[in-house]
């Protein structure tokens, strides 16, 4: 892959333009409908340029034909269904969002397969939570080759974030059990003190970033960070993600959105 490199270390920040994506990300159209009466659907529709983008470059560059995907819920996640489903990757796609699982019936001659948790589902959300849904989860993105989870945001001082406990205590698990973990967030997402920390969101290990990294089990094969940026995200905060290269192990991929 062709990028302008930020950084010189083993495990790169790598600048990545848009327009090697951005013909897919042009064609992506979800079939089902989500109304921006719930939380999901809101959330879905908003930044829905640079969702688009980061979802492309996620099916087209990292997702491998013919593996099992986990595929966390969130509205960056079923926009990276989206792109699976128009590239239509010999994949099969595990999650516990109901969006991510009934995209899937408005496609015909597809190859995708998808299976998904039981548990409480979360209309707001469009979320399957509870024990049953943590334990699939937490089995499931271990048996699977990849983990694609979405992150509400992301700051030095908290590090990821989910946008409750329920979301908190799946993403979490799934984290500590992936192979390889692929993190999407747009840029807005990234080192944004305008979201309530203390009322909207979960950090997800309840530390700071390098809590975070420490987590991340030792034998993960590879870990992704993959944004749309950097032209509205936090400078000096990617400056401290720099800094955790090395130790983190961390790629971080940004998209130029032209």
């Amino acid at each position: 892959m062709n990028g302008n490199h930020v950084s010189s270390s083993a495990r790169e920040i790598l600048m990545y333009p848009g327009k090697a994506v951005i013909d897919l990300s042009g064609r992506l159209k979800p079939r089902g409908t989500y109304p921006q009466t719930t939380k999901f659907g809101i959330r879905f529709w908003s930044n829905e340029q640079a969702k688009r983008l980061v979802a492309s470059y996620v099916a087209k560059k990292l997702v491998r034909r013919g593996t099992e995907v986990f595929l966390g819920d969130g509205s960056s996640a079923l926009w990276v269904m989206v792109a699976i489903l128009e590239l239509d990757l010999d994949v099969t796609v595990v999650t516990n969002n109901l969006a991510i699982a009934s995209e899937r019936l408005f496609w015909e001659d597809r190859s995708v397969r998808v299976s998904i948790a039981q548990g409480a589902v979360n209309r707001e959300y469009a979320g399957i939570y509870g024990t049953d849904a943590a334990n699939y989860c937490e089995d499931a993105s271990a048996e699977a080759q990849m983990a694609i989870v979405p992150i509400t945001f992301l700051t030095y001082e908290k590090g990821p974030c989910a946008g409750d406990a329920n979301a908190k205590r799946i993403k979490k698990r799934v984290i500590q059990n992936a192979t390889e973990l692929i993190l999407i967030c747009d840029a807005s997402k990234i080192g944004n003190e305008e979201y309530d920390l203390e009322n909207m969101t979960a950090p997800v290990f309840g530390g700071t970033l390098q809590r975070f990294w420490e987590n991340v089990r030792d034998n993960v094969d590879a870990r992704h960070l993959v944004c749309d940026g950097p032209s509205t995200a936090d400078h000096d905060f990617l400056s401290e993600i720099k800094k955790f290269q090395d130790n983190g192990r961390w790629t971080v991929h940004l998209l130029n959105q032209r």
